[in-house]
């Protein structure tokens, strides 16, 4: 495994930035290329705070090189650059363009930008290109854009062309904007249509839409549907609605009818509707009878309330009655109602 991180406490910011633009790795010989054996290519550079784009350039271009010499099969690539607010869209792109390179080796691919400010949706739609057209054989995919301020529903729609582009086979999704403020309806819109279009053998999903505080229970339903329509093969599914307060009673009727249901191979799942104020113990009364119909394949089920102050005892009486009555293959349960 070739691994470039920053676990360095004791140095500054500059002699890490020269610790990873020079530190030598060794790589394994290319006659032990076995496809069939994953390697894993980190990048880590989360504890830096003033890596700039020509360092991430520098950077990515020196481990990029090695993989191009190995043209490693099965390559799991993990680069992280959370709260390195000075990388601007340009590094953005020139990233798309190195991991798009690997084209027939990139099998699993997990890029963070949290807190990345200066990112916004021209970034977004230069990486979306780079990678939705080229990574061909991705299985996994995992994108965090959370505290990324500046993206809007435009960003939302570059991400919904890399997920509907020659991504087709991803069998496990995970997609985070926690605290991306500007992402309305129409980017939520925007996203469903990417997600649902062609992922037919999806297995895992988890969307993470935390704060969005735009996104109203038009695009919460909006999603549902097409989760509901089109994941037949859903195994694990994991929905953060927290701080959505425009959710309501009708939201969670929609989504219990379209994902209890529908998703009939489902065995984990996972919702959080903290702060989501407008919700009853009508909405409550919904889940739980959308519960009885669901596929007793469940195993794990968590369900937070947390900050839902019109959700009382008997709502909480309600929804547990239908699970301890009809989940009985439930191994693990986690239901949270704090006021």
């Amino acid at each position: 495994m070739l691994q470039i991180s920053t676990q360095m406490n004791n140095l500054t910011d500059n002699q890490k930035i020269q610790s990873l633009n020079s530190r030598k790795t060794k790589y394994p010989s290319k006659r032990f290329n076995n496809p069939h054996i994953k390697k894993n290519f980190t990048i880590n550079a989360s504890e830096f705070s003033r890596i700039t784009d020509d360092q991430l350039k520098r950077a990515l271009g020196f481990g990029s090189q090695k993989l191009r010499v190995y043209n490693y099969k099965n390559l799991n690539l993990t680069l992280n650059f959370s709260g390195c607010s000075n990388i601007t869209d340009d590094g953005v792109k020139y990233l798309g363009k190195k991991v798009g390179s690997h084209r027939k080796n990139v099998q699993k691919l997990s890029l963070t930008f949290s807190q990345c400010s200066q990112i916004t949706d021209r970034g977004v739609r230069k990486l979306s290109q780079q990678i939705g057209q080229r990574l061909i054989v991705l299985k996994n995919l995992s994108i965090d854009f959370s505290h990324c301020i500046n993206l809007t529903d435009n960003g939302a729609k570059s991400l919904s062309k890399l997920m509907g582009s020659h991504i087709k086979d991803l069998h496990q999704l995970s997609l985070n904007l926690y605290r991306c403020w500007e992402v309305t309806d129409i980017g939520a819109r925007h996203l469903s249509s990417g997600i649902s279009q062609q992922f037919n053998q999806l297995k895992v999903l988890d969307v993470d839409i935390d704060k969005c505080r735009k996104i109203s229970d038009k695009g919460v339903q909006c999603l549902t549907t097409k989760l509901g329509r089109n994941f037949k093969h859903l195994e694990n599914l994991s929905l953060n609605f927290d701080g959505l307060r425009n959710i309501n009673d009708a939201t969670v009727k929609h989504l219990s009818n379209k994902i209890c249901v529908n998703l009939q191979r489902l065995s984990k799942l996972s919702i959080n509707f903290g702060e989501c104020r407008s919700l009853t113990d009508n909405g409550i009364s919904d889940l739980s009878s959308a519960i009885t119909l669901a596929s007793t394949s469940l195993k794990g089920l968590k369900l937070n309330f947390g900050g839902v102050p019109k959700v009382t005892d008997q709502g909480m009486k309600s929804l547990g009655s239908s699970i301890s009555s009809h989940l009985t293959e439930l191994g693990h349960l986690s239901l949270t109602f704090r006021q």
